[in-house]
């Protein structure tokens, strides 16, 4: 048997005649959910941690129902987020600093050097994700904001994009994109040369990217992590609510619904959380494979991009209206055994004089950009791309000699039959085979 949904805690008033928020003292908004839990929730929320991105997505206002909030008096959807922002207060910041020490093992592990930096103002995380309040959020599930290693990854891609770009002077960004996708080399090469390539220095900083961020057929050699809040003494990162406020509703209606803009039309506020400006967060760019020191100059180049698209870019979402920008920050030493946390400024570039958010933790700040023109990167190794294809003739006696058709582009590729792994295989076997520009460095039979 179901139980009864919980839409009025008990010993709390009833709602409203019309269904919604309640007249006077009682519940902030009516929960559609069974009474059990709403009764645990009246239970423990004032007296123990909370974790915003649950309110967020399981406490969640049941704003169906029809309701006419007096003037003045807060919505369903309003109240809701403003106990997430309250909730956001109450986290658990044992959880927090947990949470980055397991982080900065999986940097370590990467081979990764963390940097610092702050939210020069507000930051929107996961705005279009689907949510409750038909307004998204991106909660760790511990309940503290958070930017993901996808969202970061291609904030640092976008960065590195123009920066090719301009090394480049190539105009048509797309254009671009695809010769840096390309498959293979020579493709990549005679794509690129029609986007006004000619630089050797340009082809090698190109190349470098291709080995960051990857190709079509071989995956990106930096690892991206999350990016998360540095745990510091004080409470956890402070979310805020903000307002969008269309004044013209019926105008960005569908079909029939949509009408022109014009005066007679109520302006509908849509409320949206936010991460408060000066908060202070953690980034971590690594390494797949061993850390040469060619490696280390890419991966640098990679964490380079990042902080480029982080301070010039912004990262979520409304970036055109001043949201997400970041500005240098805390250091991003191990965490210490908790104390005093002492302010220190924030200053972003080409800022004027004086211009600084609260900080909450010391810092060595981010290494410096270098200077332009930068010095371009060691070419990076080739690229490994997996083929499959056909064995023409193999001589394993004498010359240790064979060749190797593609399957698809029909070219035939000669091989030293030390590549071999497993048995050999004979004429017109089927194998996979793995190329490092056009030589064939490994074969193995299916």
């Amino acid at each position: 048997m179901r139980e009864p949904l919980g839409r009025r805690p008990p010993g709390r008033p009833p709602a409203g005649p019309e269904g919604g928020a309640p007249r006077g003292p009682g519940p902030a908004y009516s929960l559609p959910i069974p009474r059990a839990s709403a009764e645990a929730w009246e239970r423990h929320r004032d007296v123990s941690p909370q974790n915003p991105g649950l309110v967020f997505t399981r406490f969640a206002p049941d704003w169906g129902i029809p309701s006419r909030p007096r003037p003045g008096e807060p919505t369903a959807k309003q109240r809701g987020l403003e106990t997430v922002v309250e909730a956001g207060q109450r986290g658990d910041v044992r959880l927090l600093v947990a949470w980055n020490r397991r982080w900065e093992a999986a940097a370590a592990a990467i081979g990764a050097e963390p940097f610092g930096l702050a939210t020069e103002w507000r930051l929107i995380t996961g705005l279009g994700q689907s949510g409750p309040l038909e307004v998204g959020f991106t909660f760790h599930r511990y309940g503290f904001p958070m930017l993901p290693a996808s969202s970061v990854k291609g904030l640092a891609r976008a960065a590195g994009r123009l920066a090719v770009a301009e090394r480049l002077d190539a105009a048509d960004l797309t254009r671009l994109d695809e010769a840096l996708s390309a498959p293979d080399d020579a493709e990549f090469r005679r794509r690129l040369q029609v986007c006004g390539a000619g630089a050797e220095a340009a082809m090698m900083l190109a190349a470098a990217f291709r080995a960051i961020f990857g190709t079509q057929a071989a995956a990106g050699r930096a690892v991206f992590l999350d990016a998360i809040p540095r745990a510091v003494p004080g409470p956890p990162p402070r979310l805020e609510l903000d307002i969008m406020n269309p004044h013209y509703p019926e105008h960005y209606g569908a079909g029939a619904h949509r009408r022109p803009p014009t005066d007679d039309q109520n302006p509908r506020p849509v409320y949206f959380l936010a991460v408060a400006a000066g908060t202070a967060f953690r980034f971590a760019v690594g390494w797949r494979g061993p850390l040469d020191a060619a490696s280390r100059e890419l991966r640098d180049q990679a964490r380079a991009w990042l902080a480029d698209g982080l301070m010039a870019l912004g990262a979520g979402a409304k970036t055109s209206a001043g949201y997400g920008y970041f500005i240098t920050g805390p250091g991003d030493a191990p965490l210490a055994p908790a104390g005093s946390a002492r302010e220190v400024g924030h200053e972003r570039p080409g800022a004027p004089a004086g211009t600084t958010t609260a900080a909450i933790a010391a810092r060595p700040e981010l290494p410096a950009r270098p200077a332009e023109p930068a010095p371009p990167p060691a070419p990076p190794p080739p690229l490994t791309v997996t083929r499959y294809g056909v064995i023409r003739d193999i001589d394993s006696a004498k010359t240790k000699r064979g060749h190797v058709e593609d399957d698809e582009t029909h070219v035939v590729y000669r091989f030293n039959t030390a590549v071999i792994r497993g048995n050999f295989p004979p004429r017109r076997a089927r194998v996979r085979f793995d190329l490092q520009g056009d030589e064939v460095v490994l074969i193995s039979r299916l």
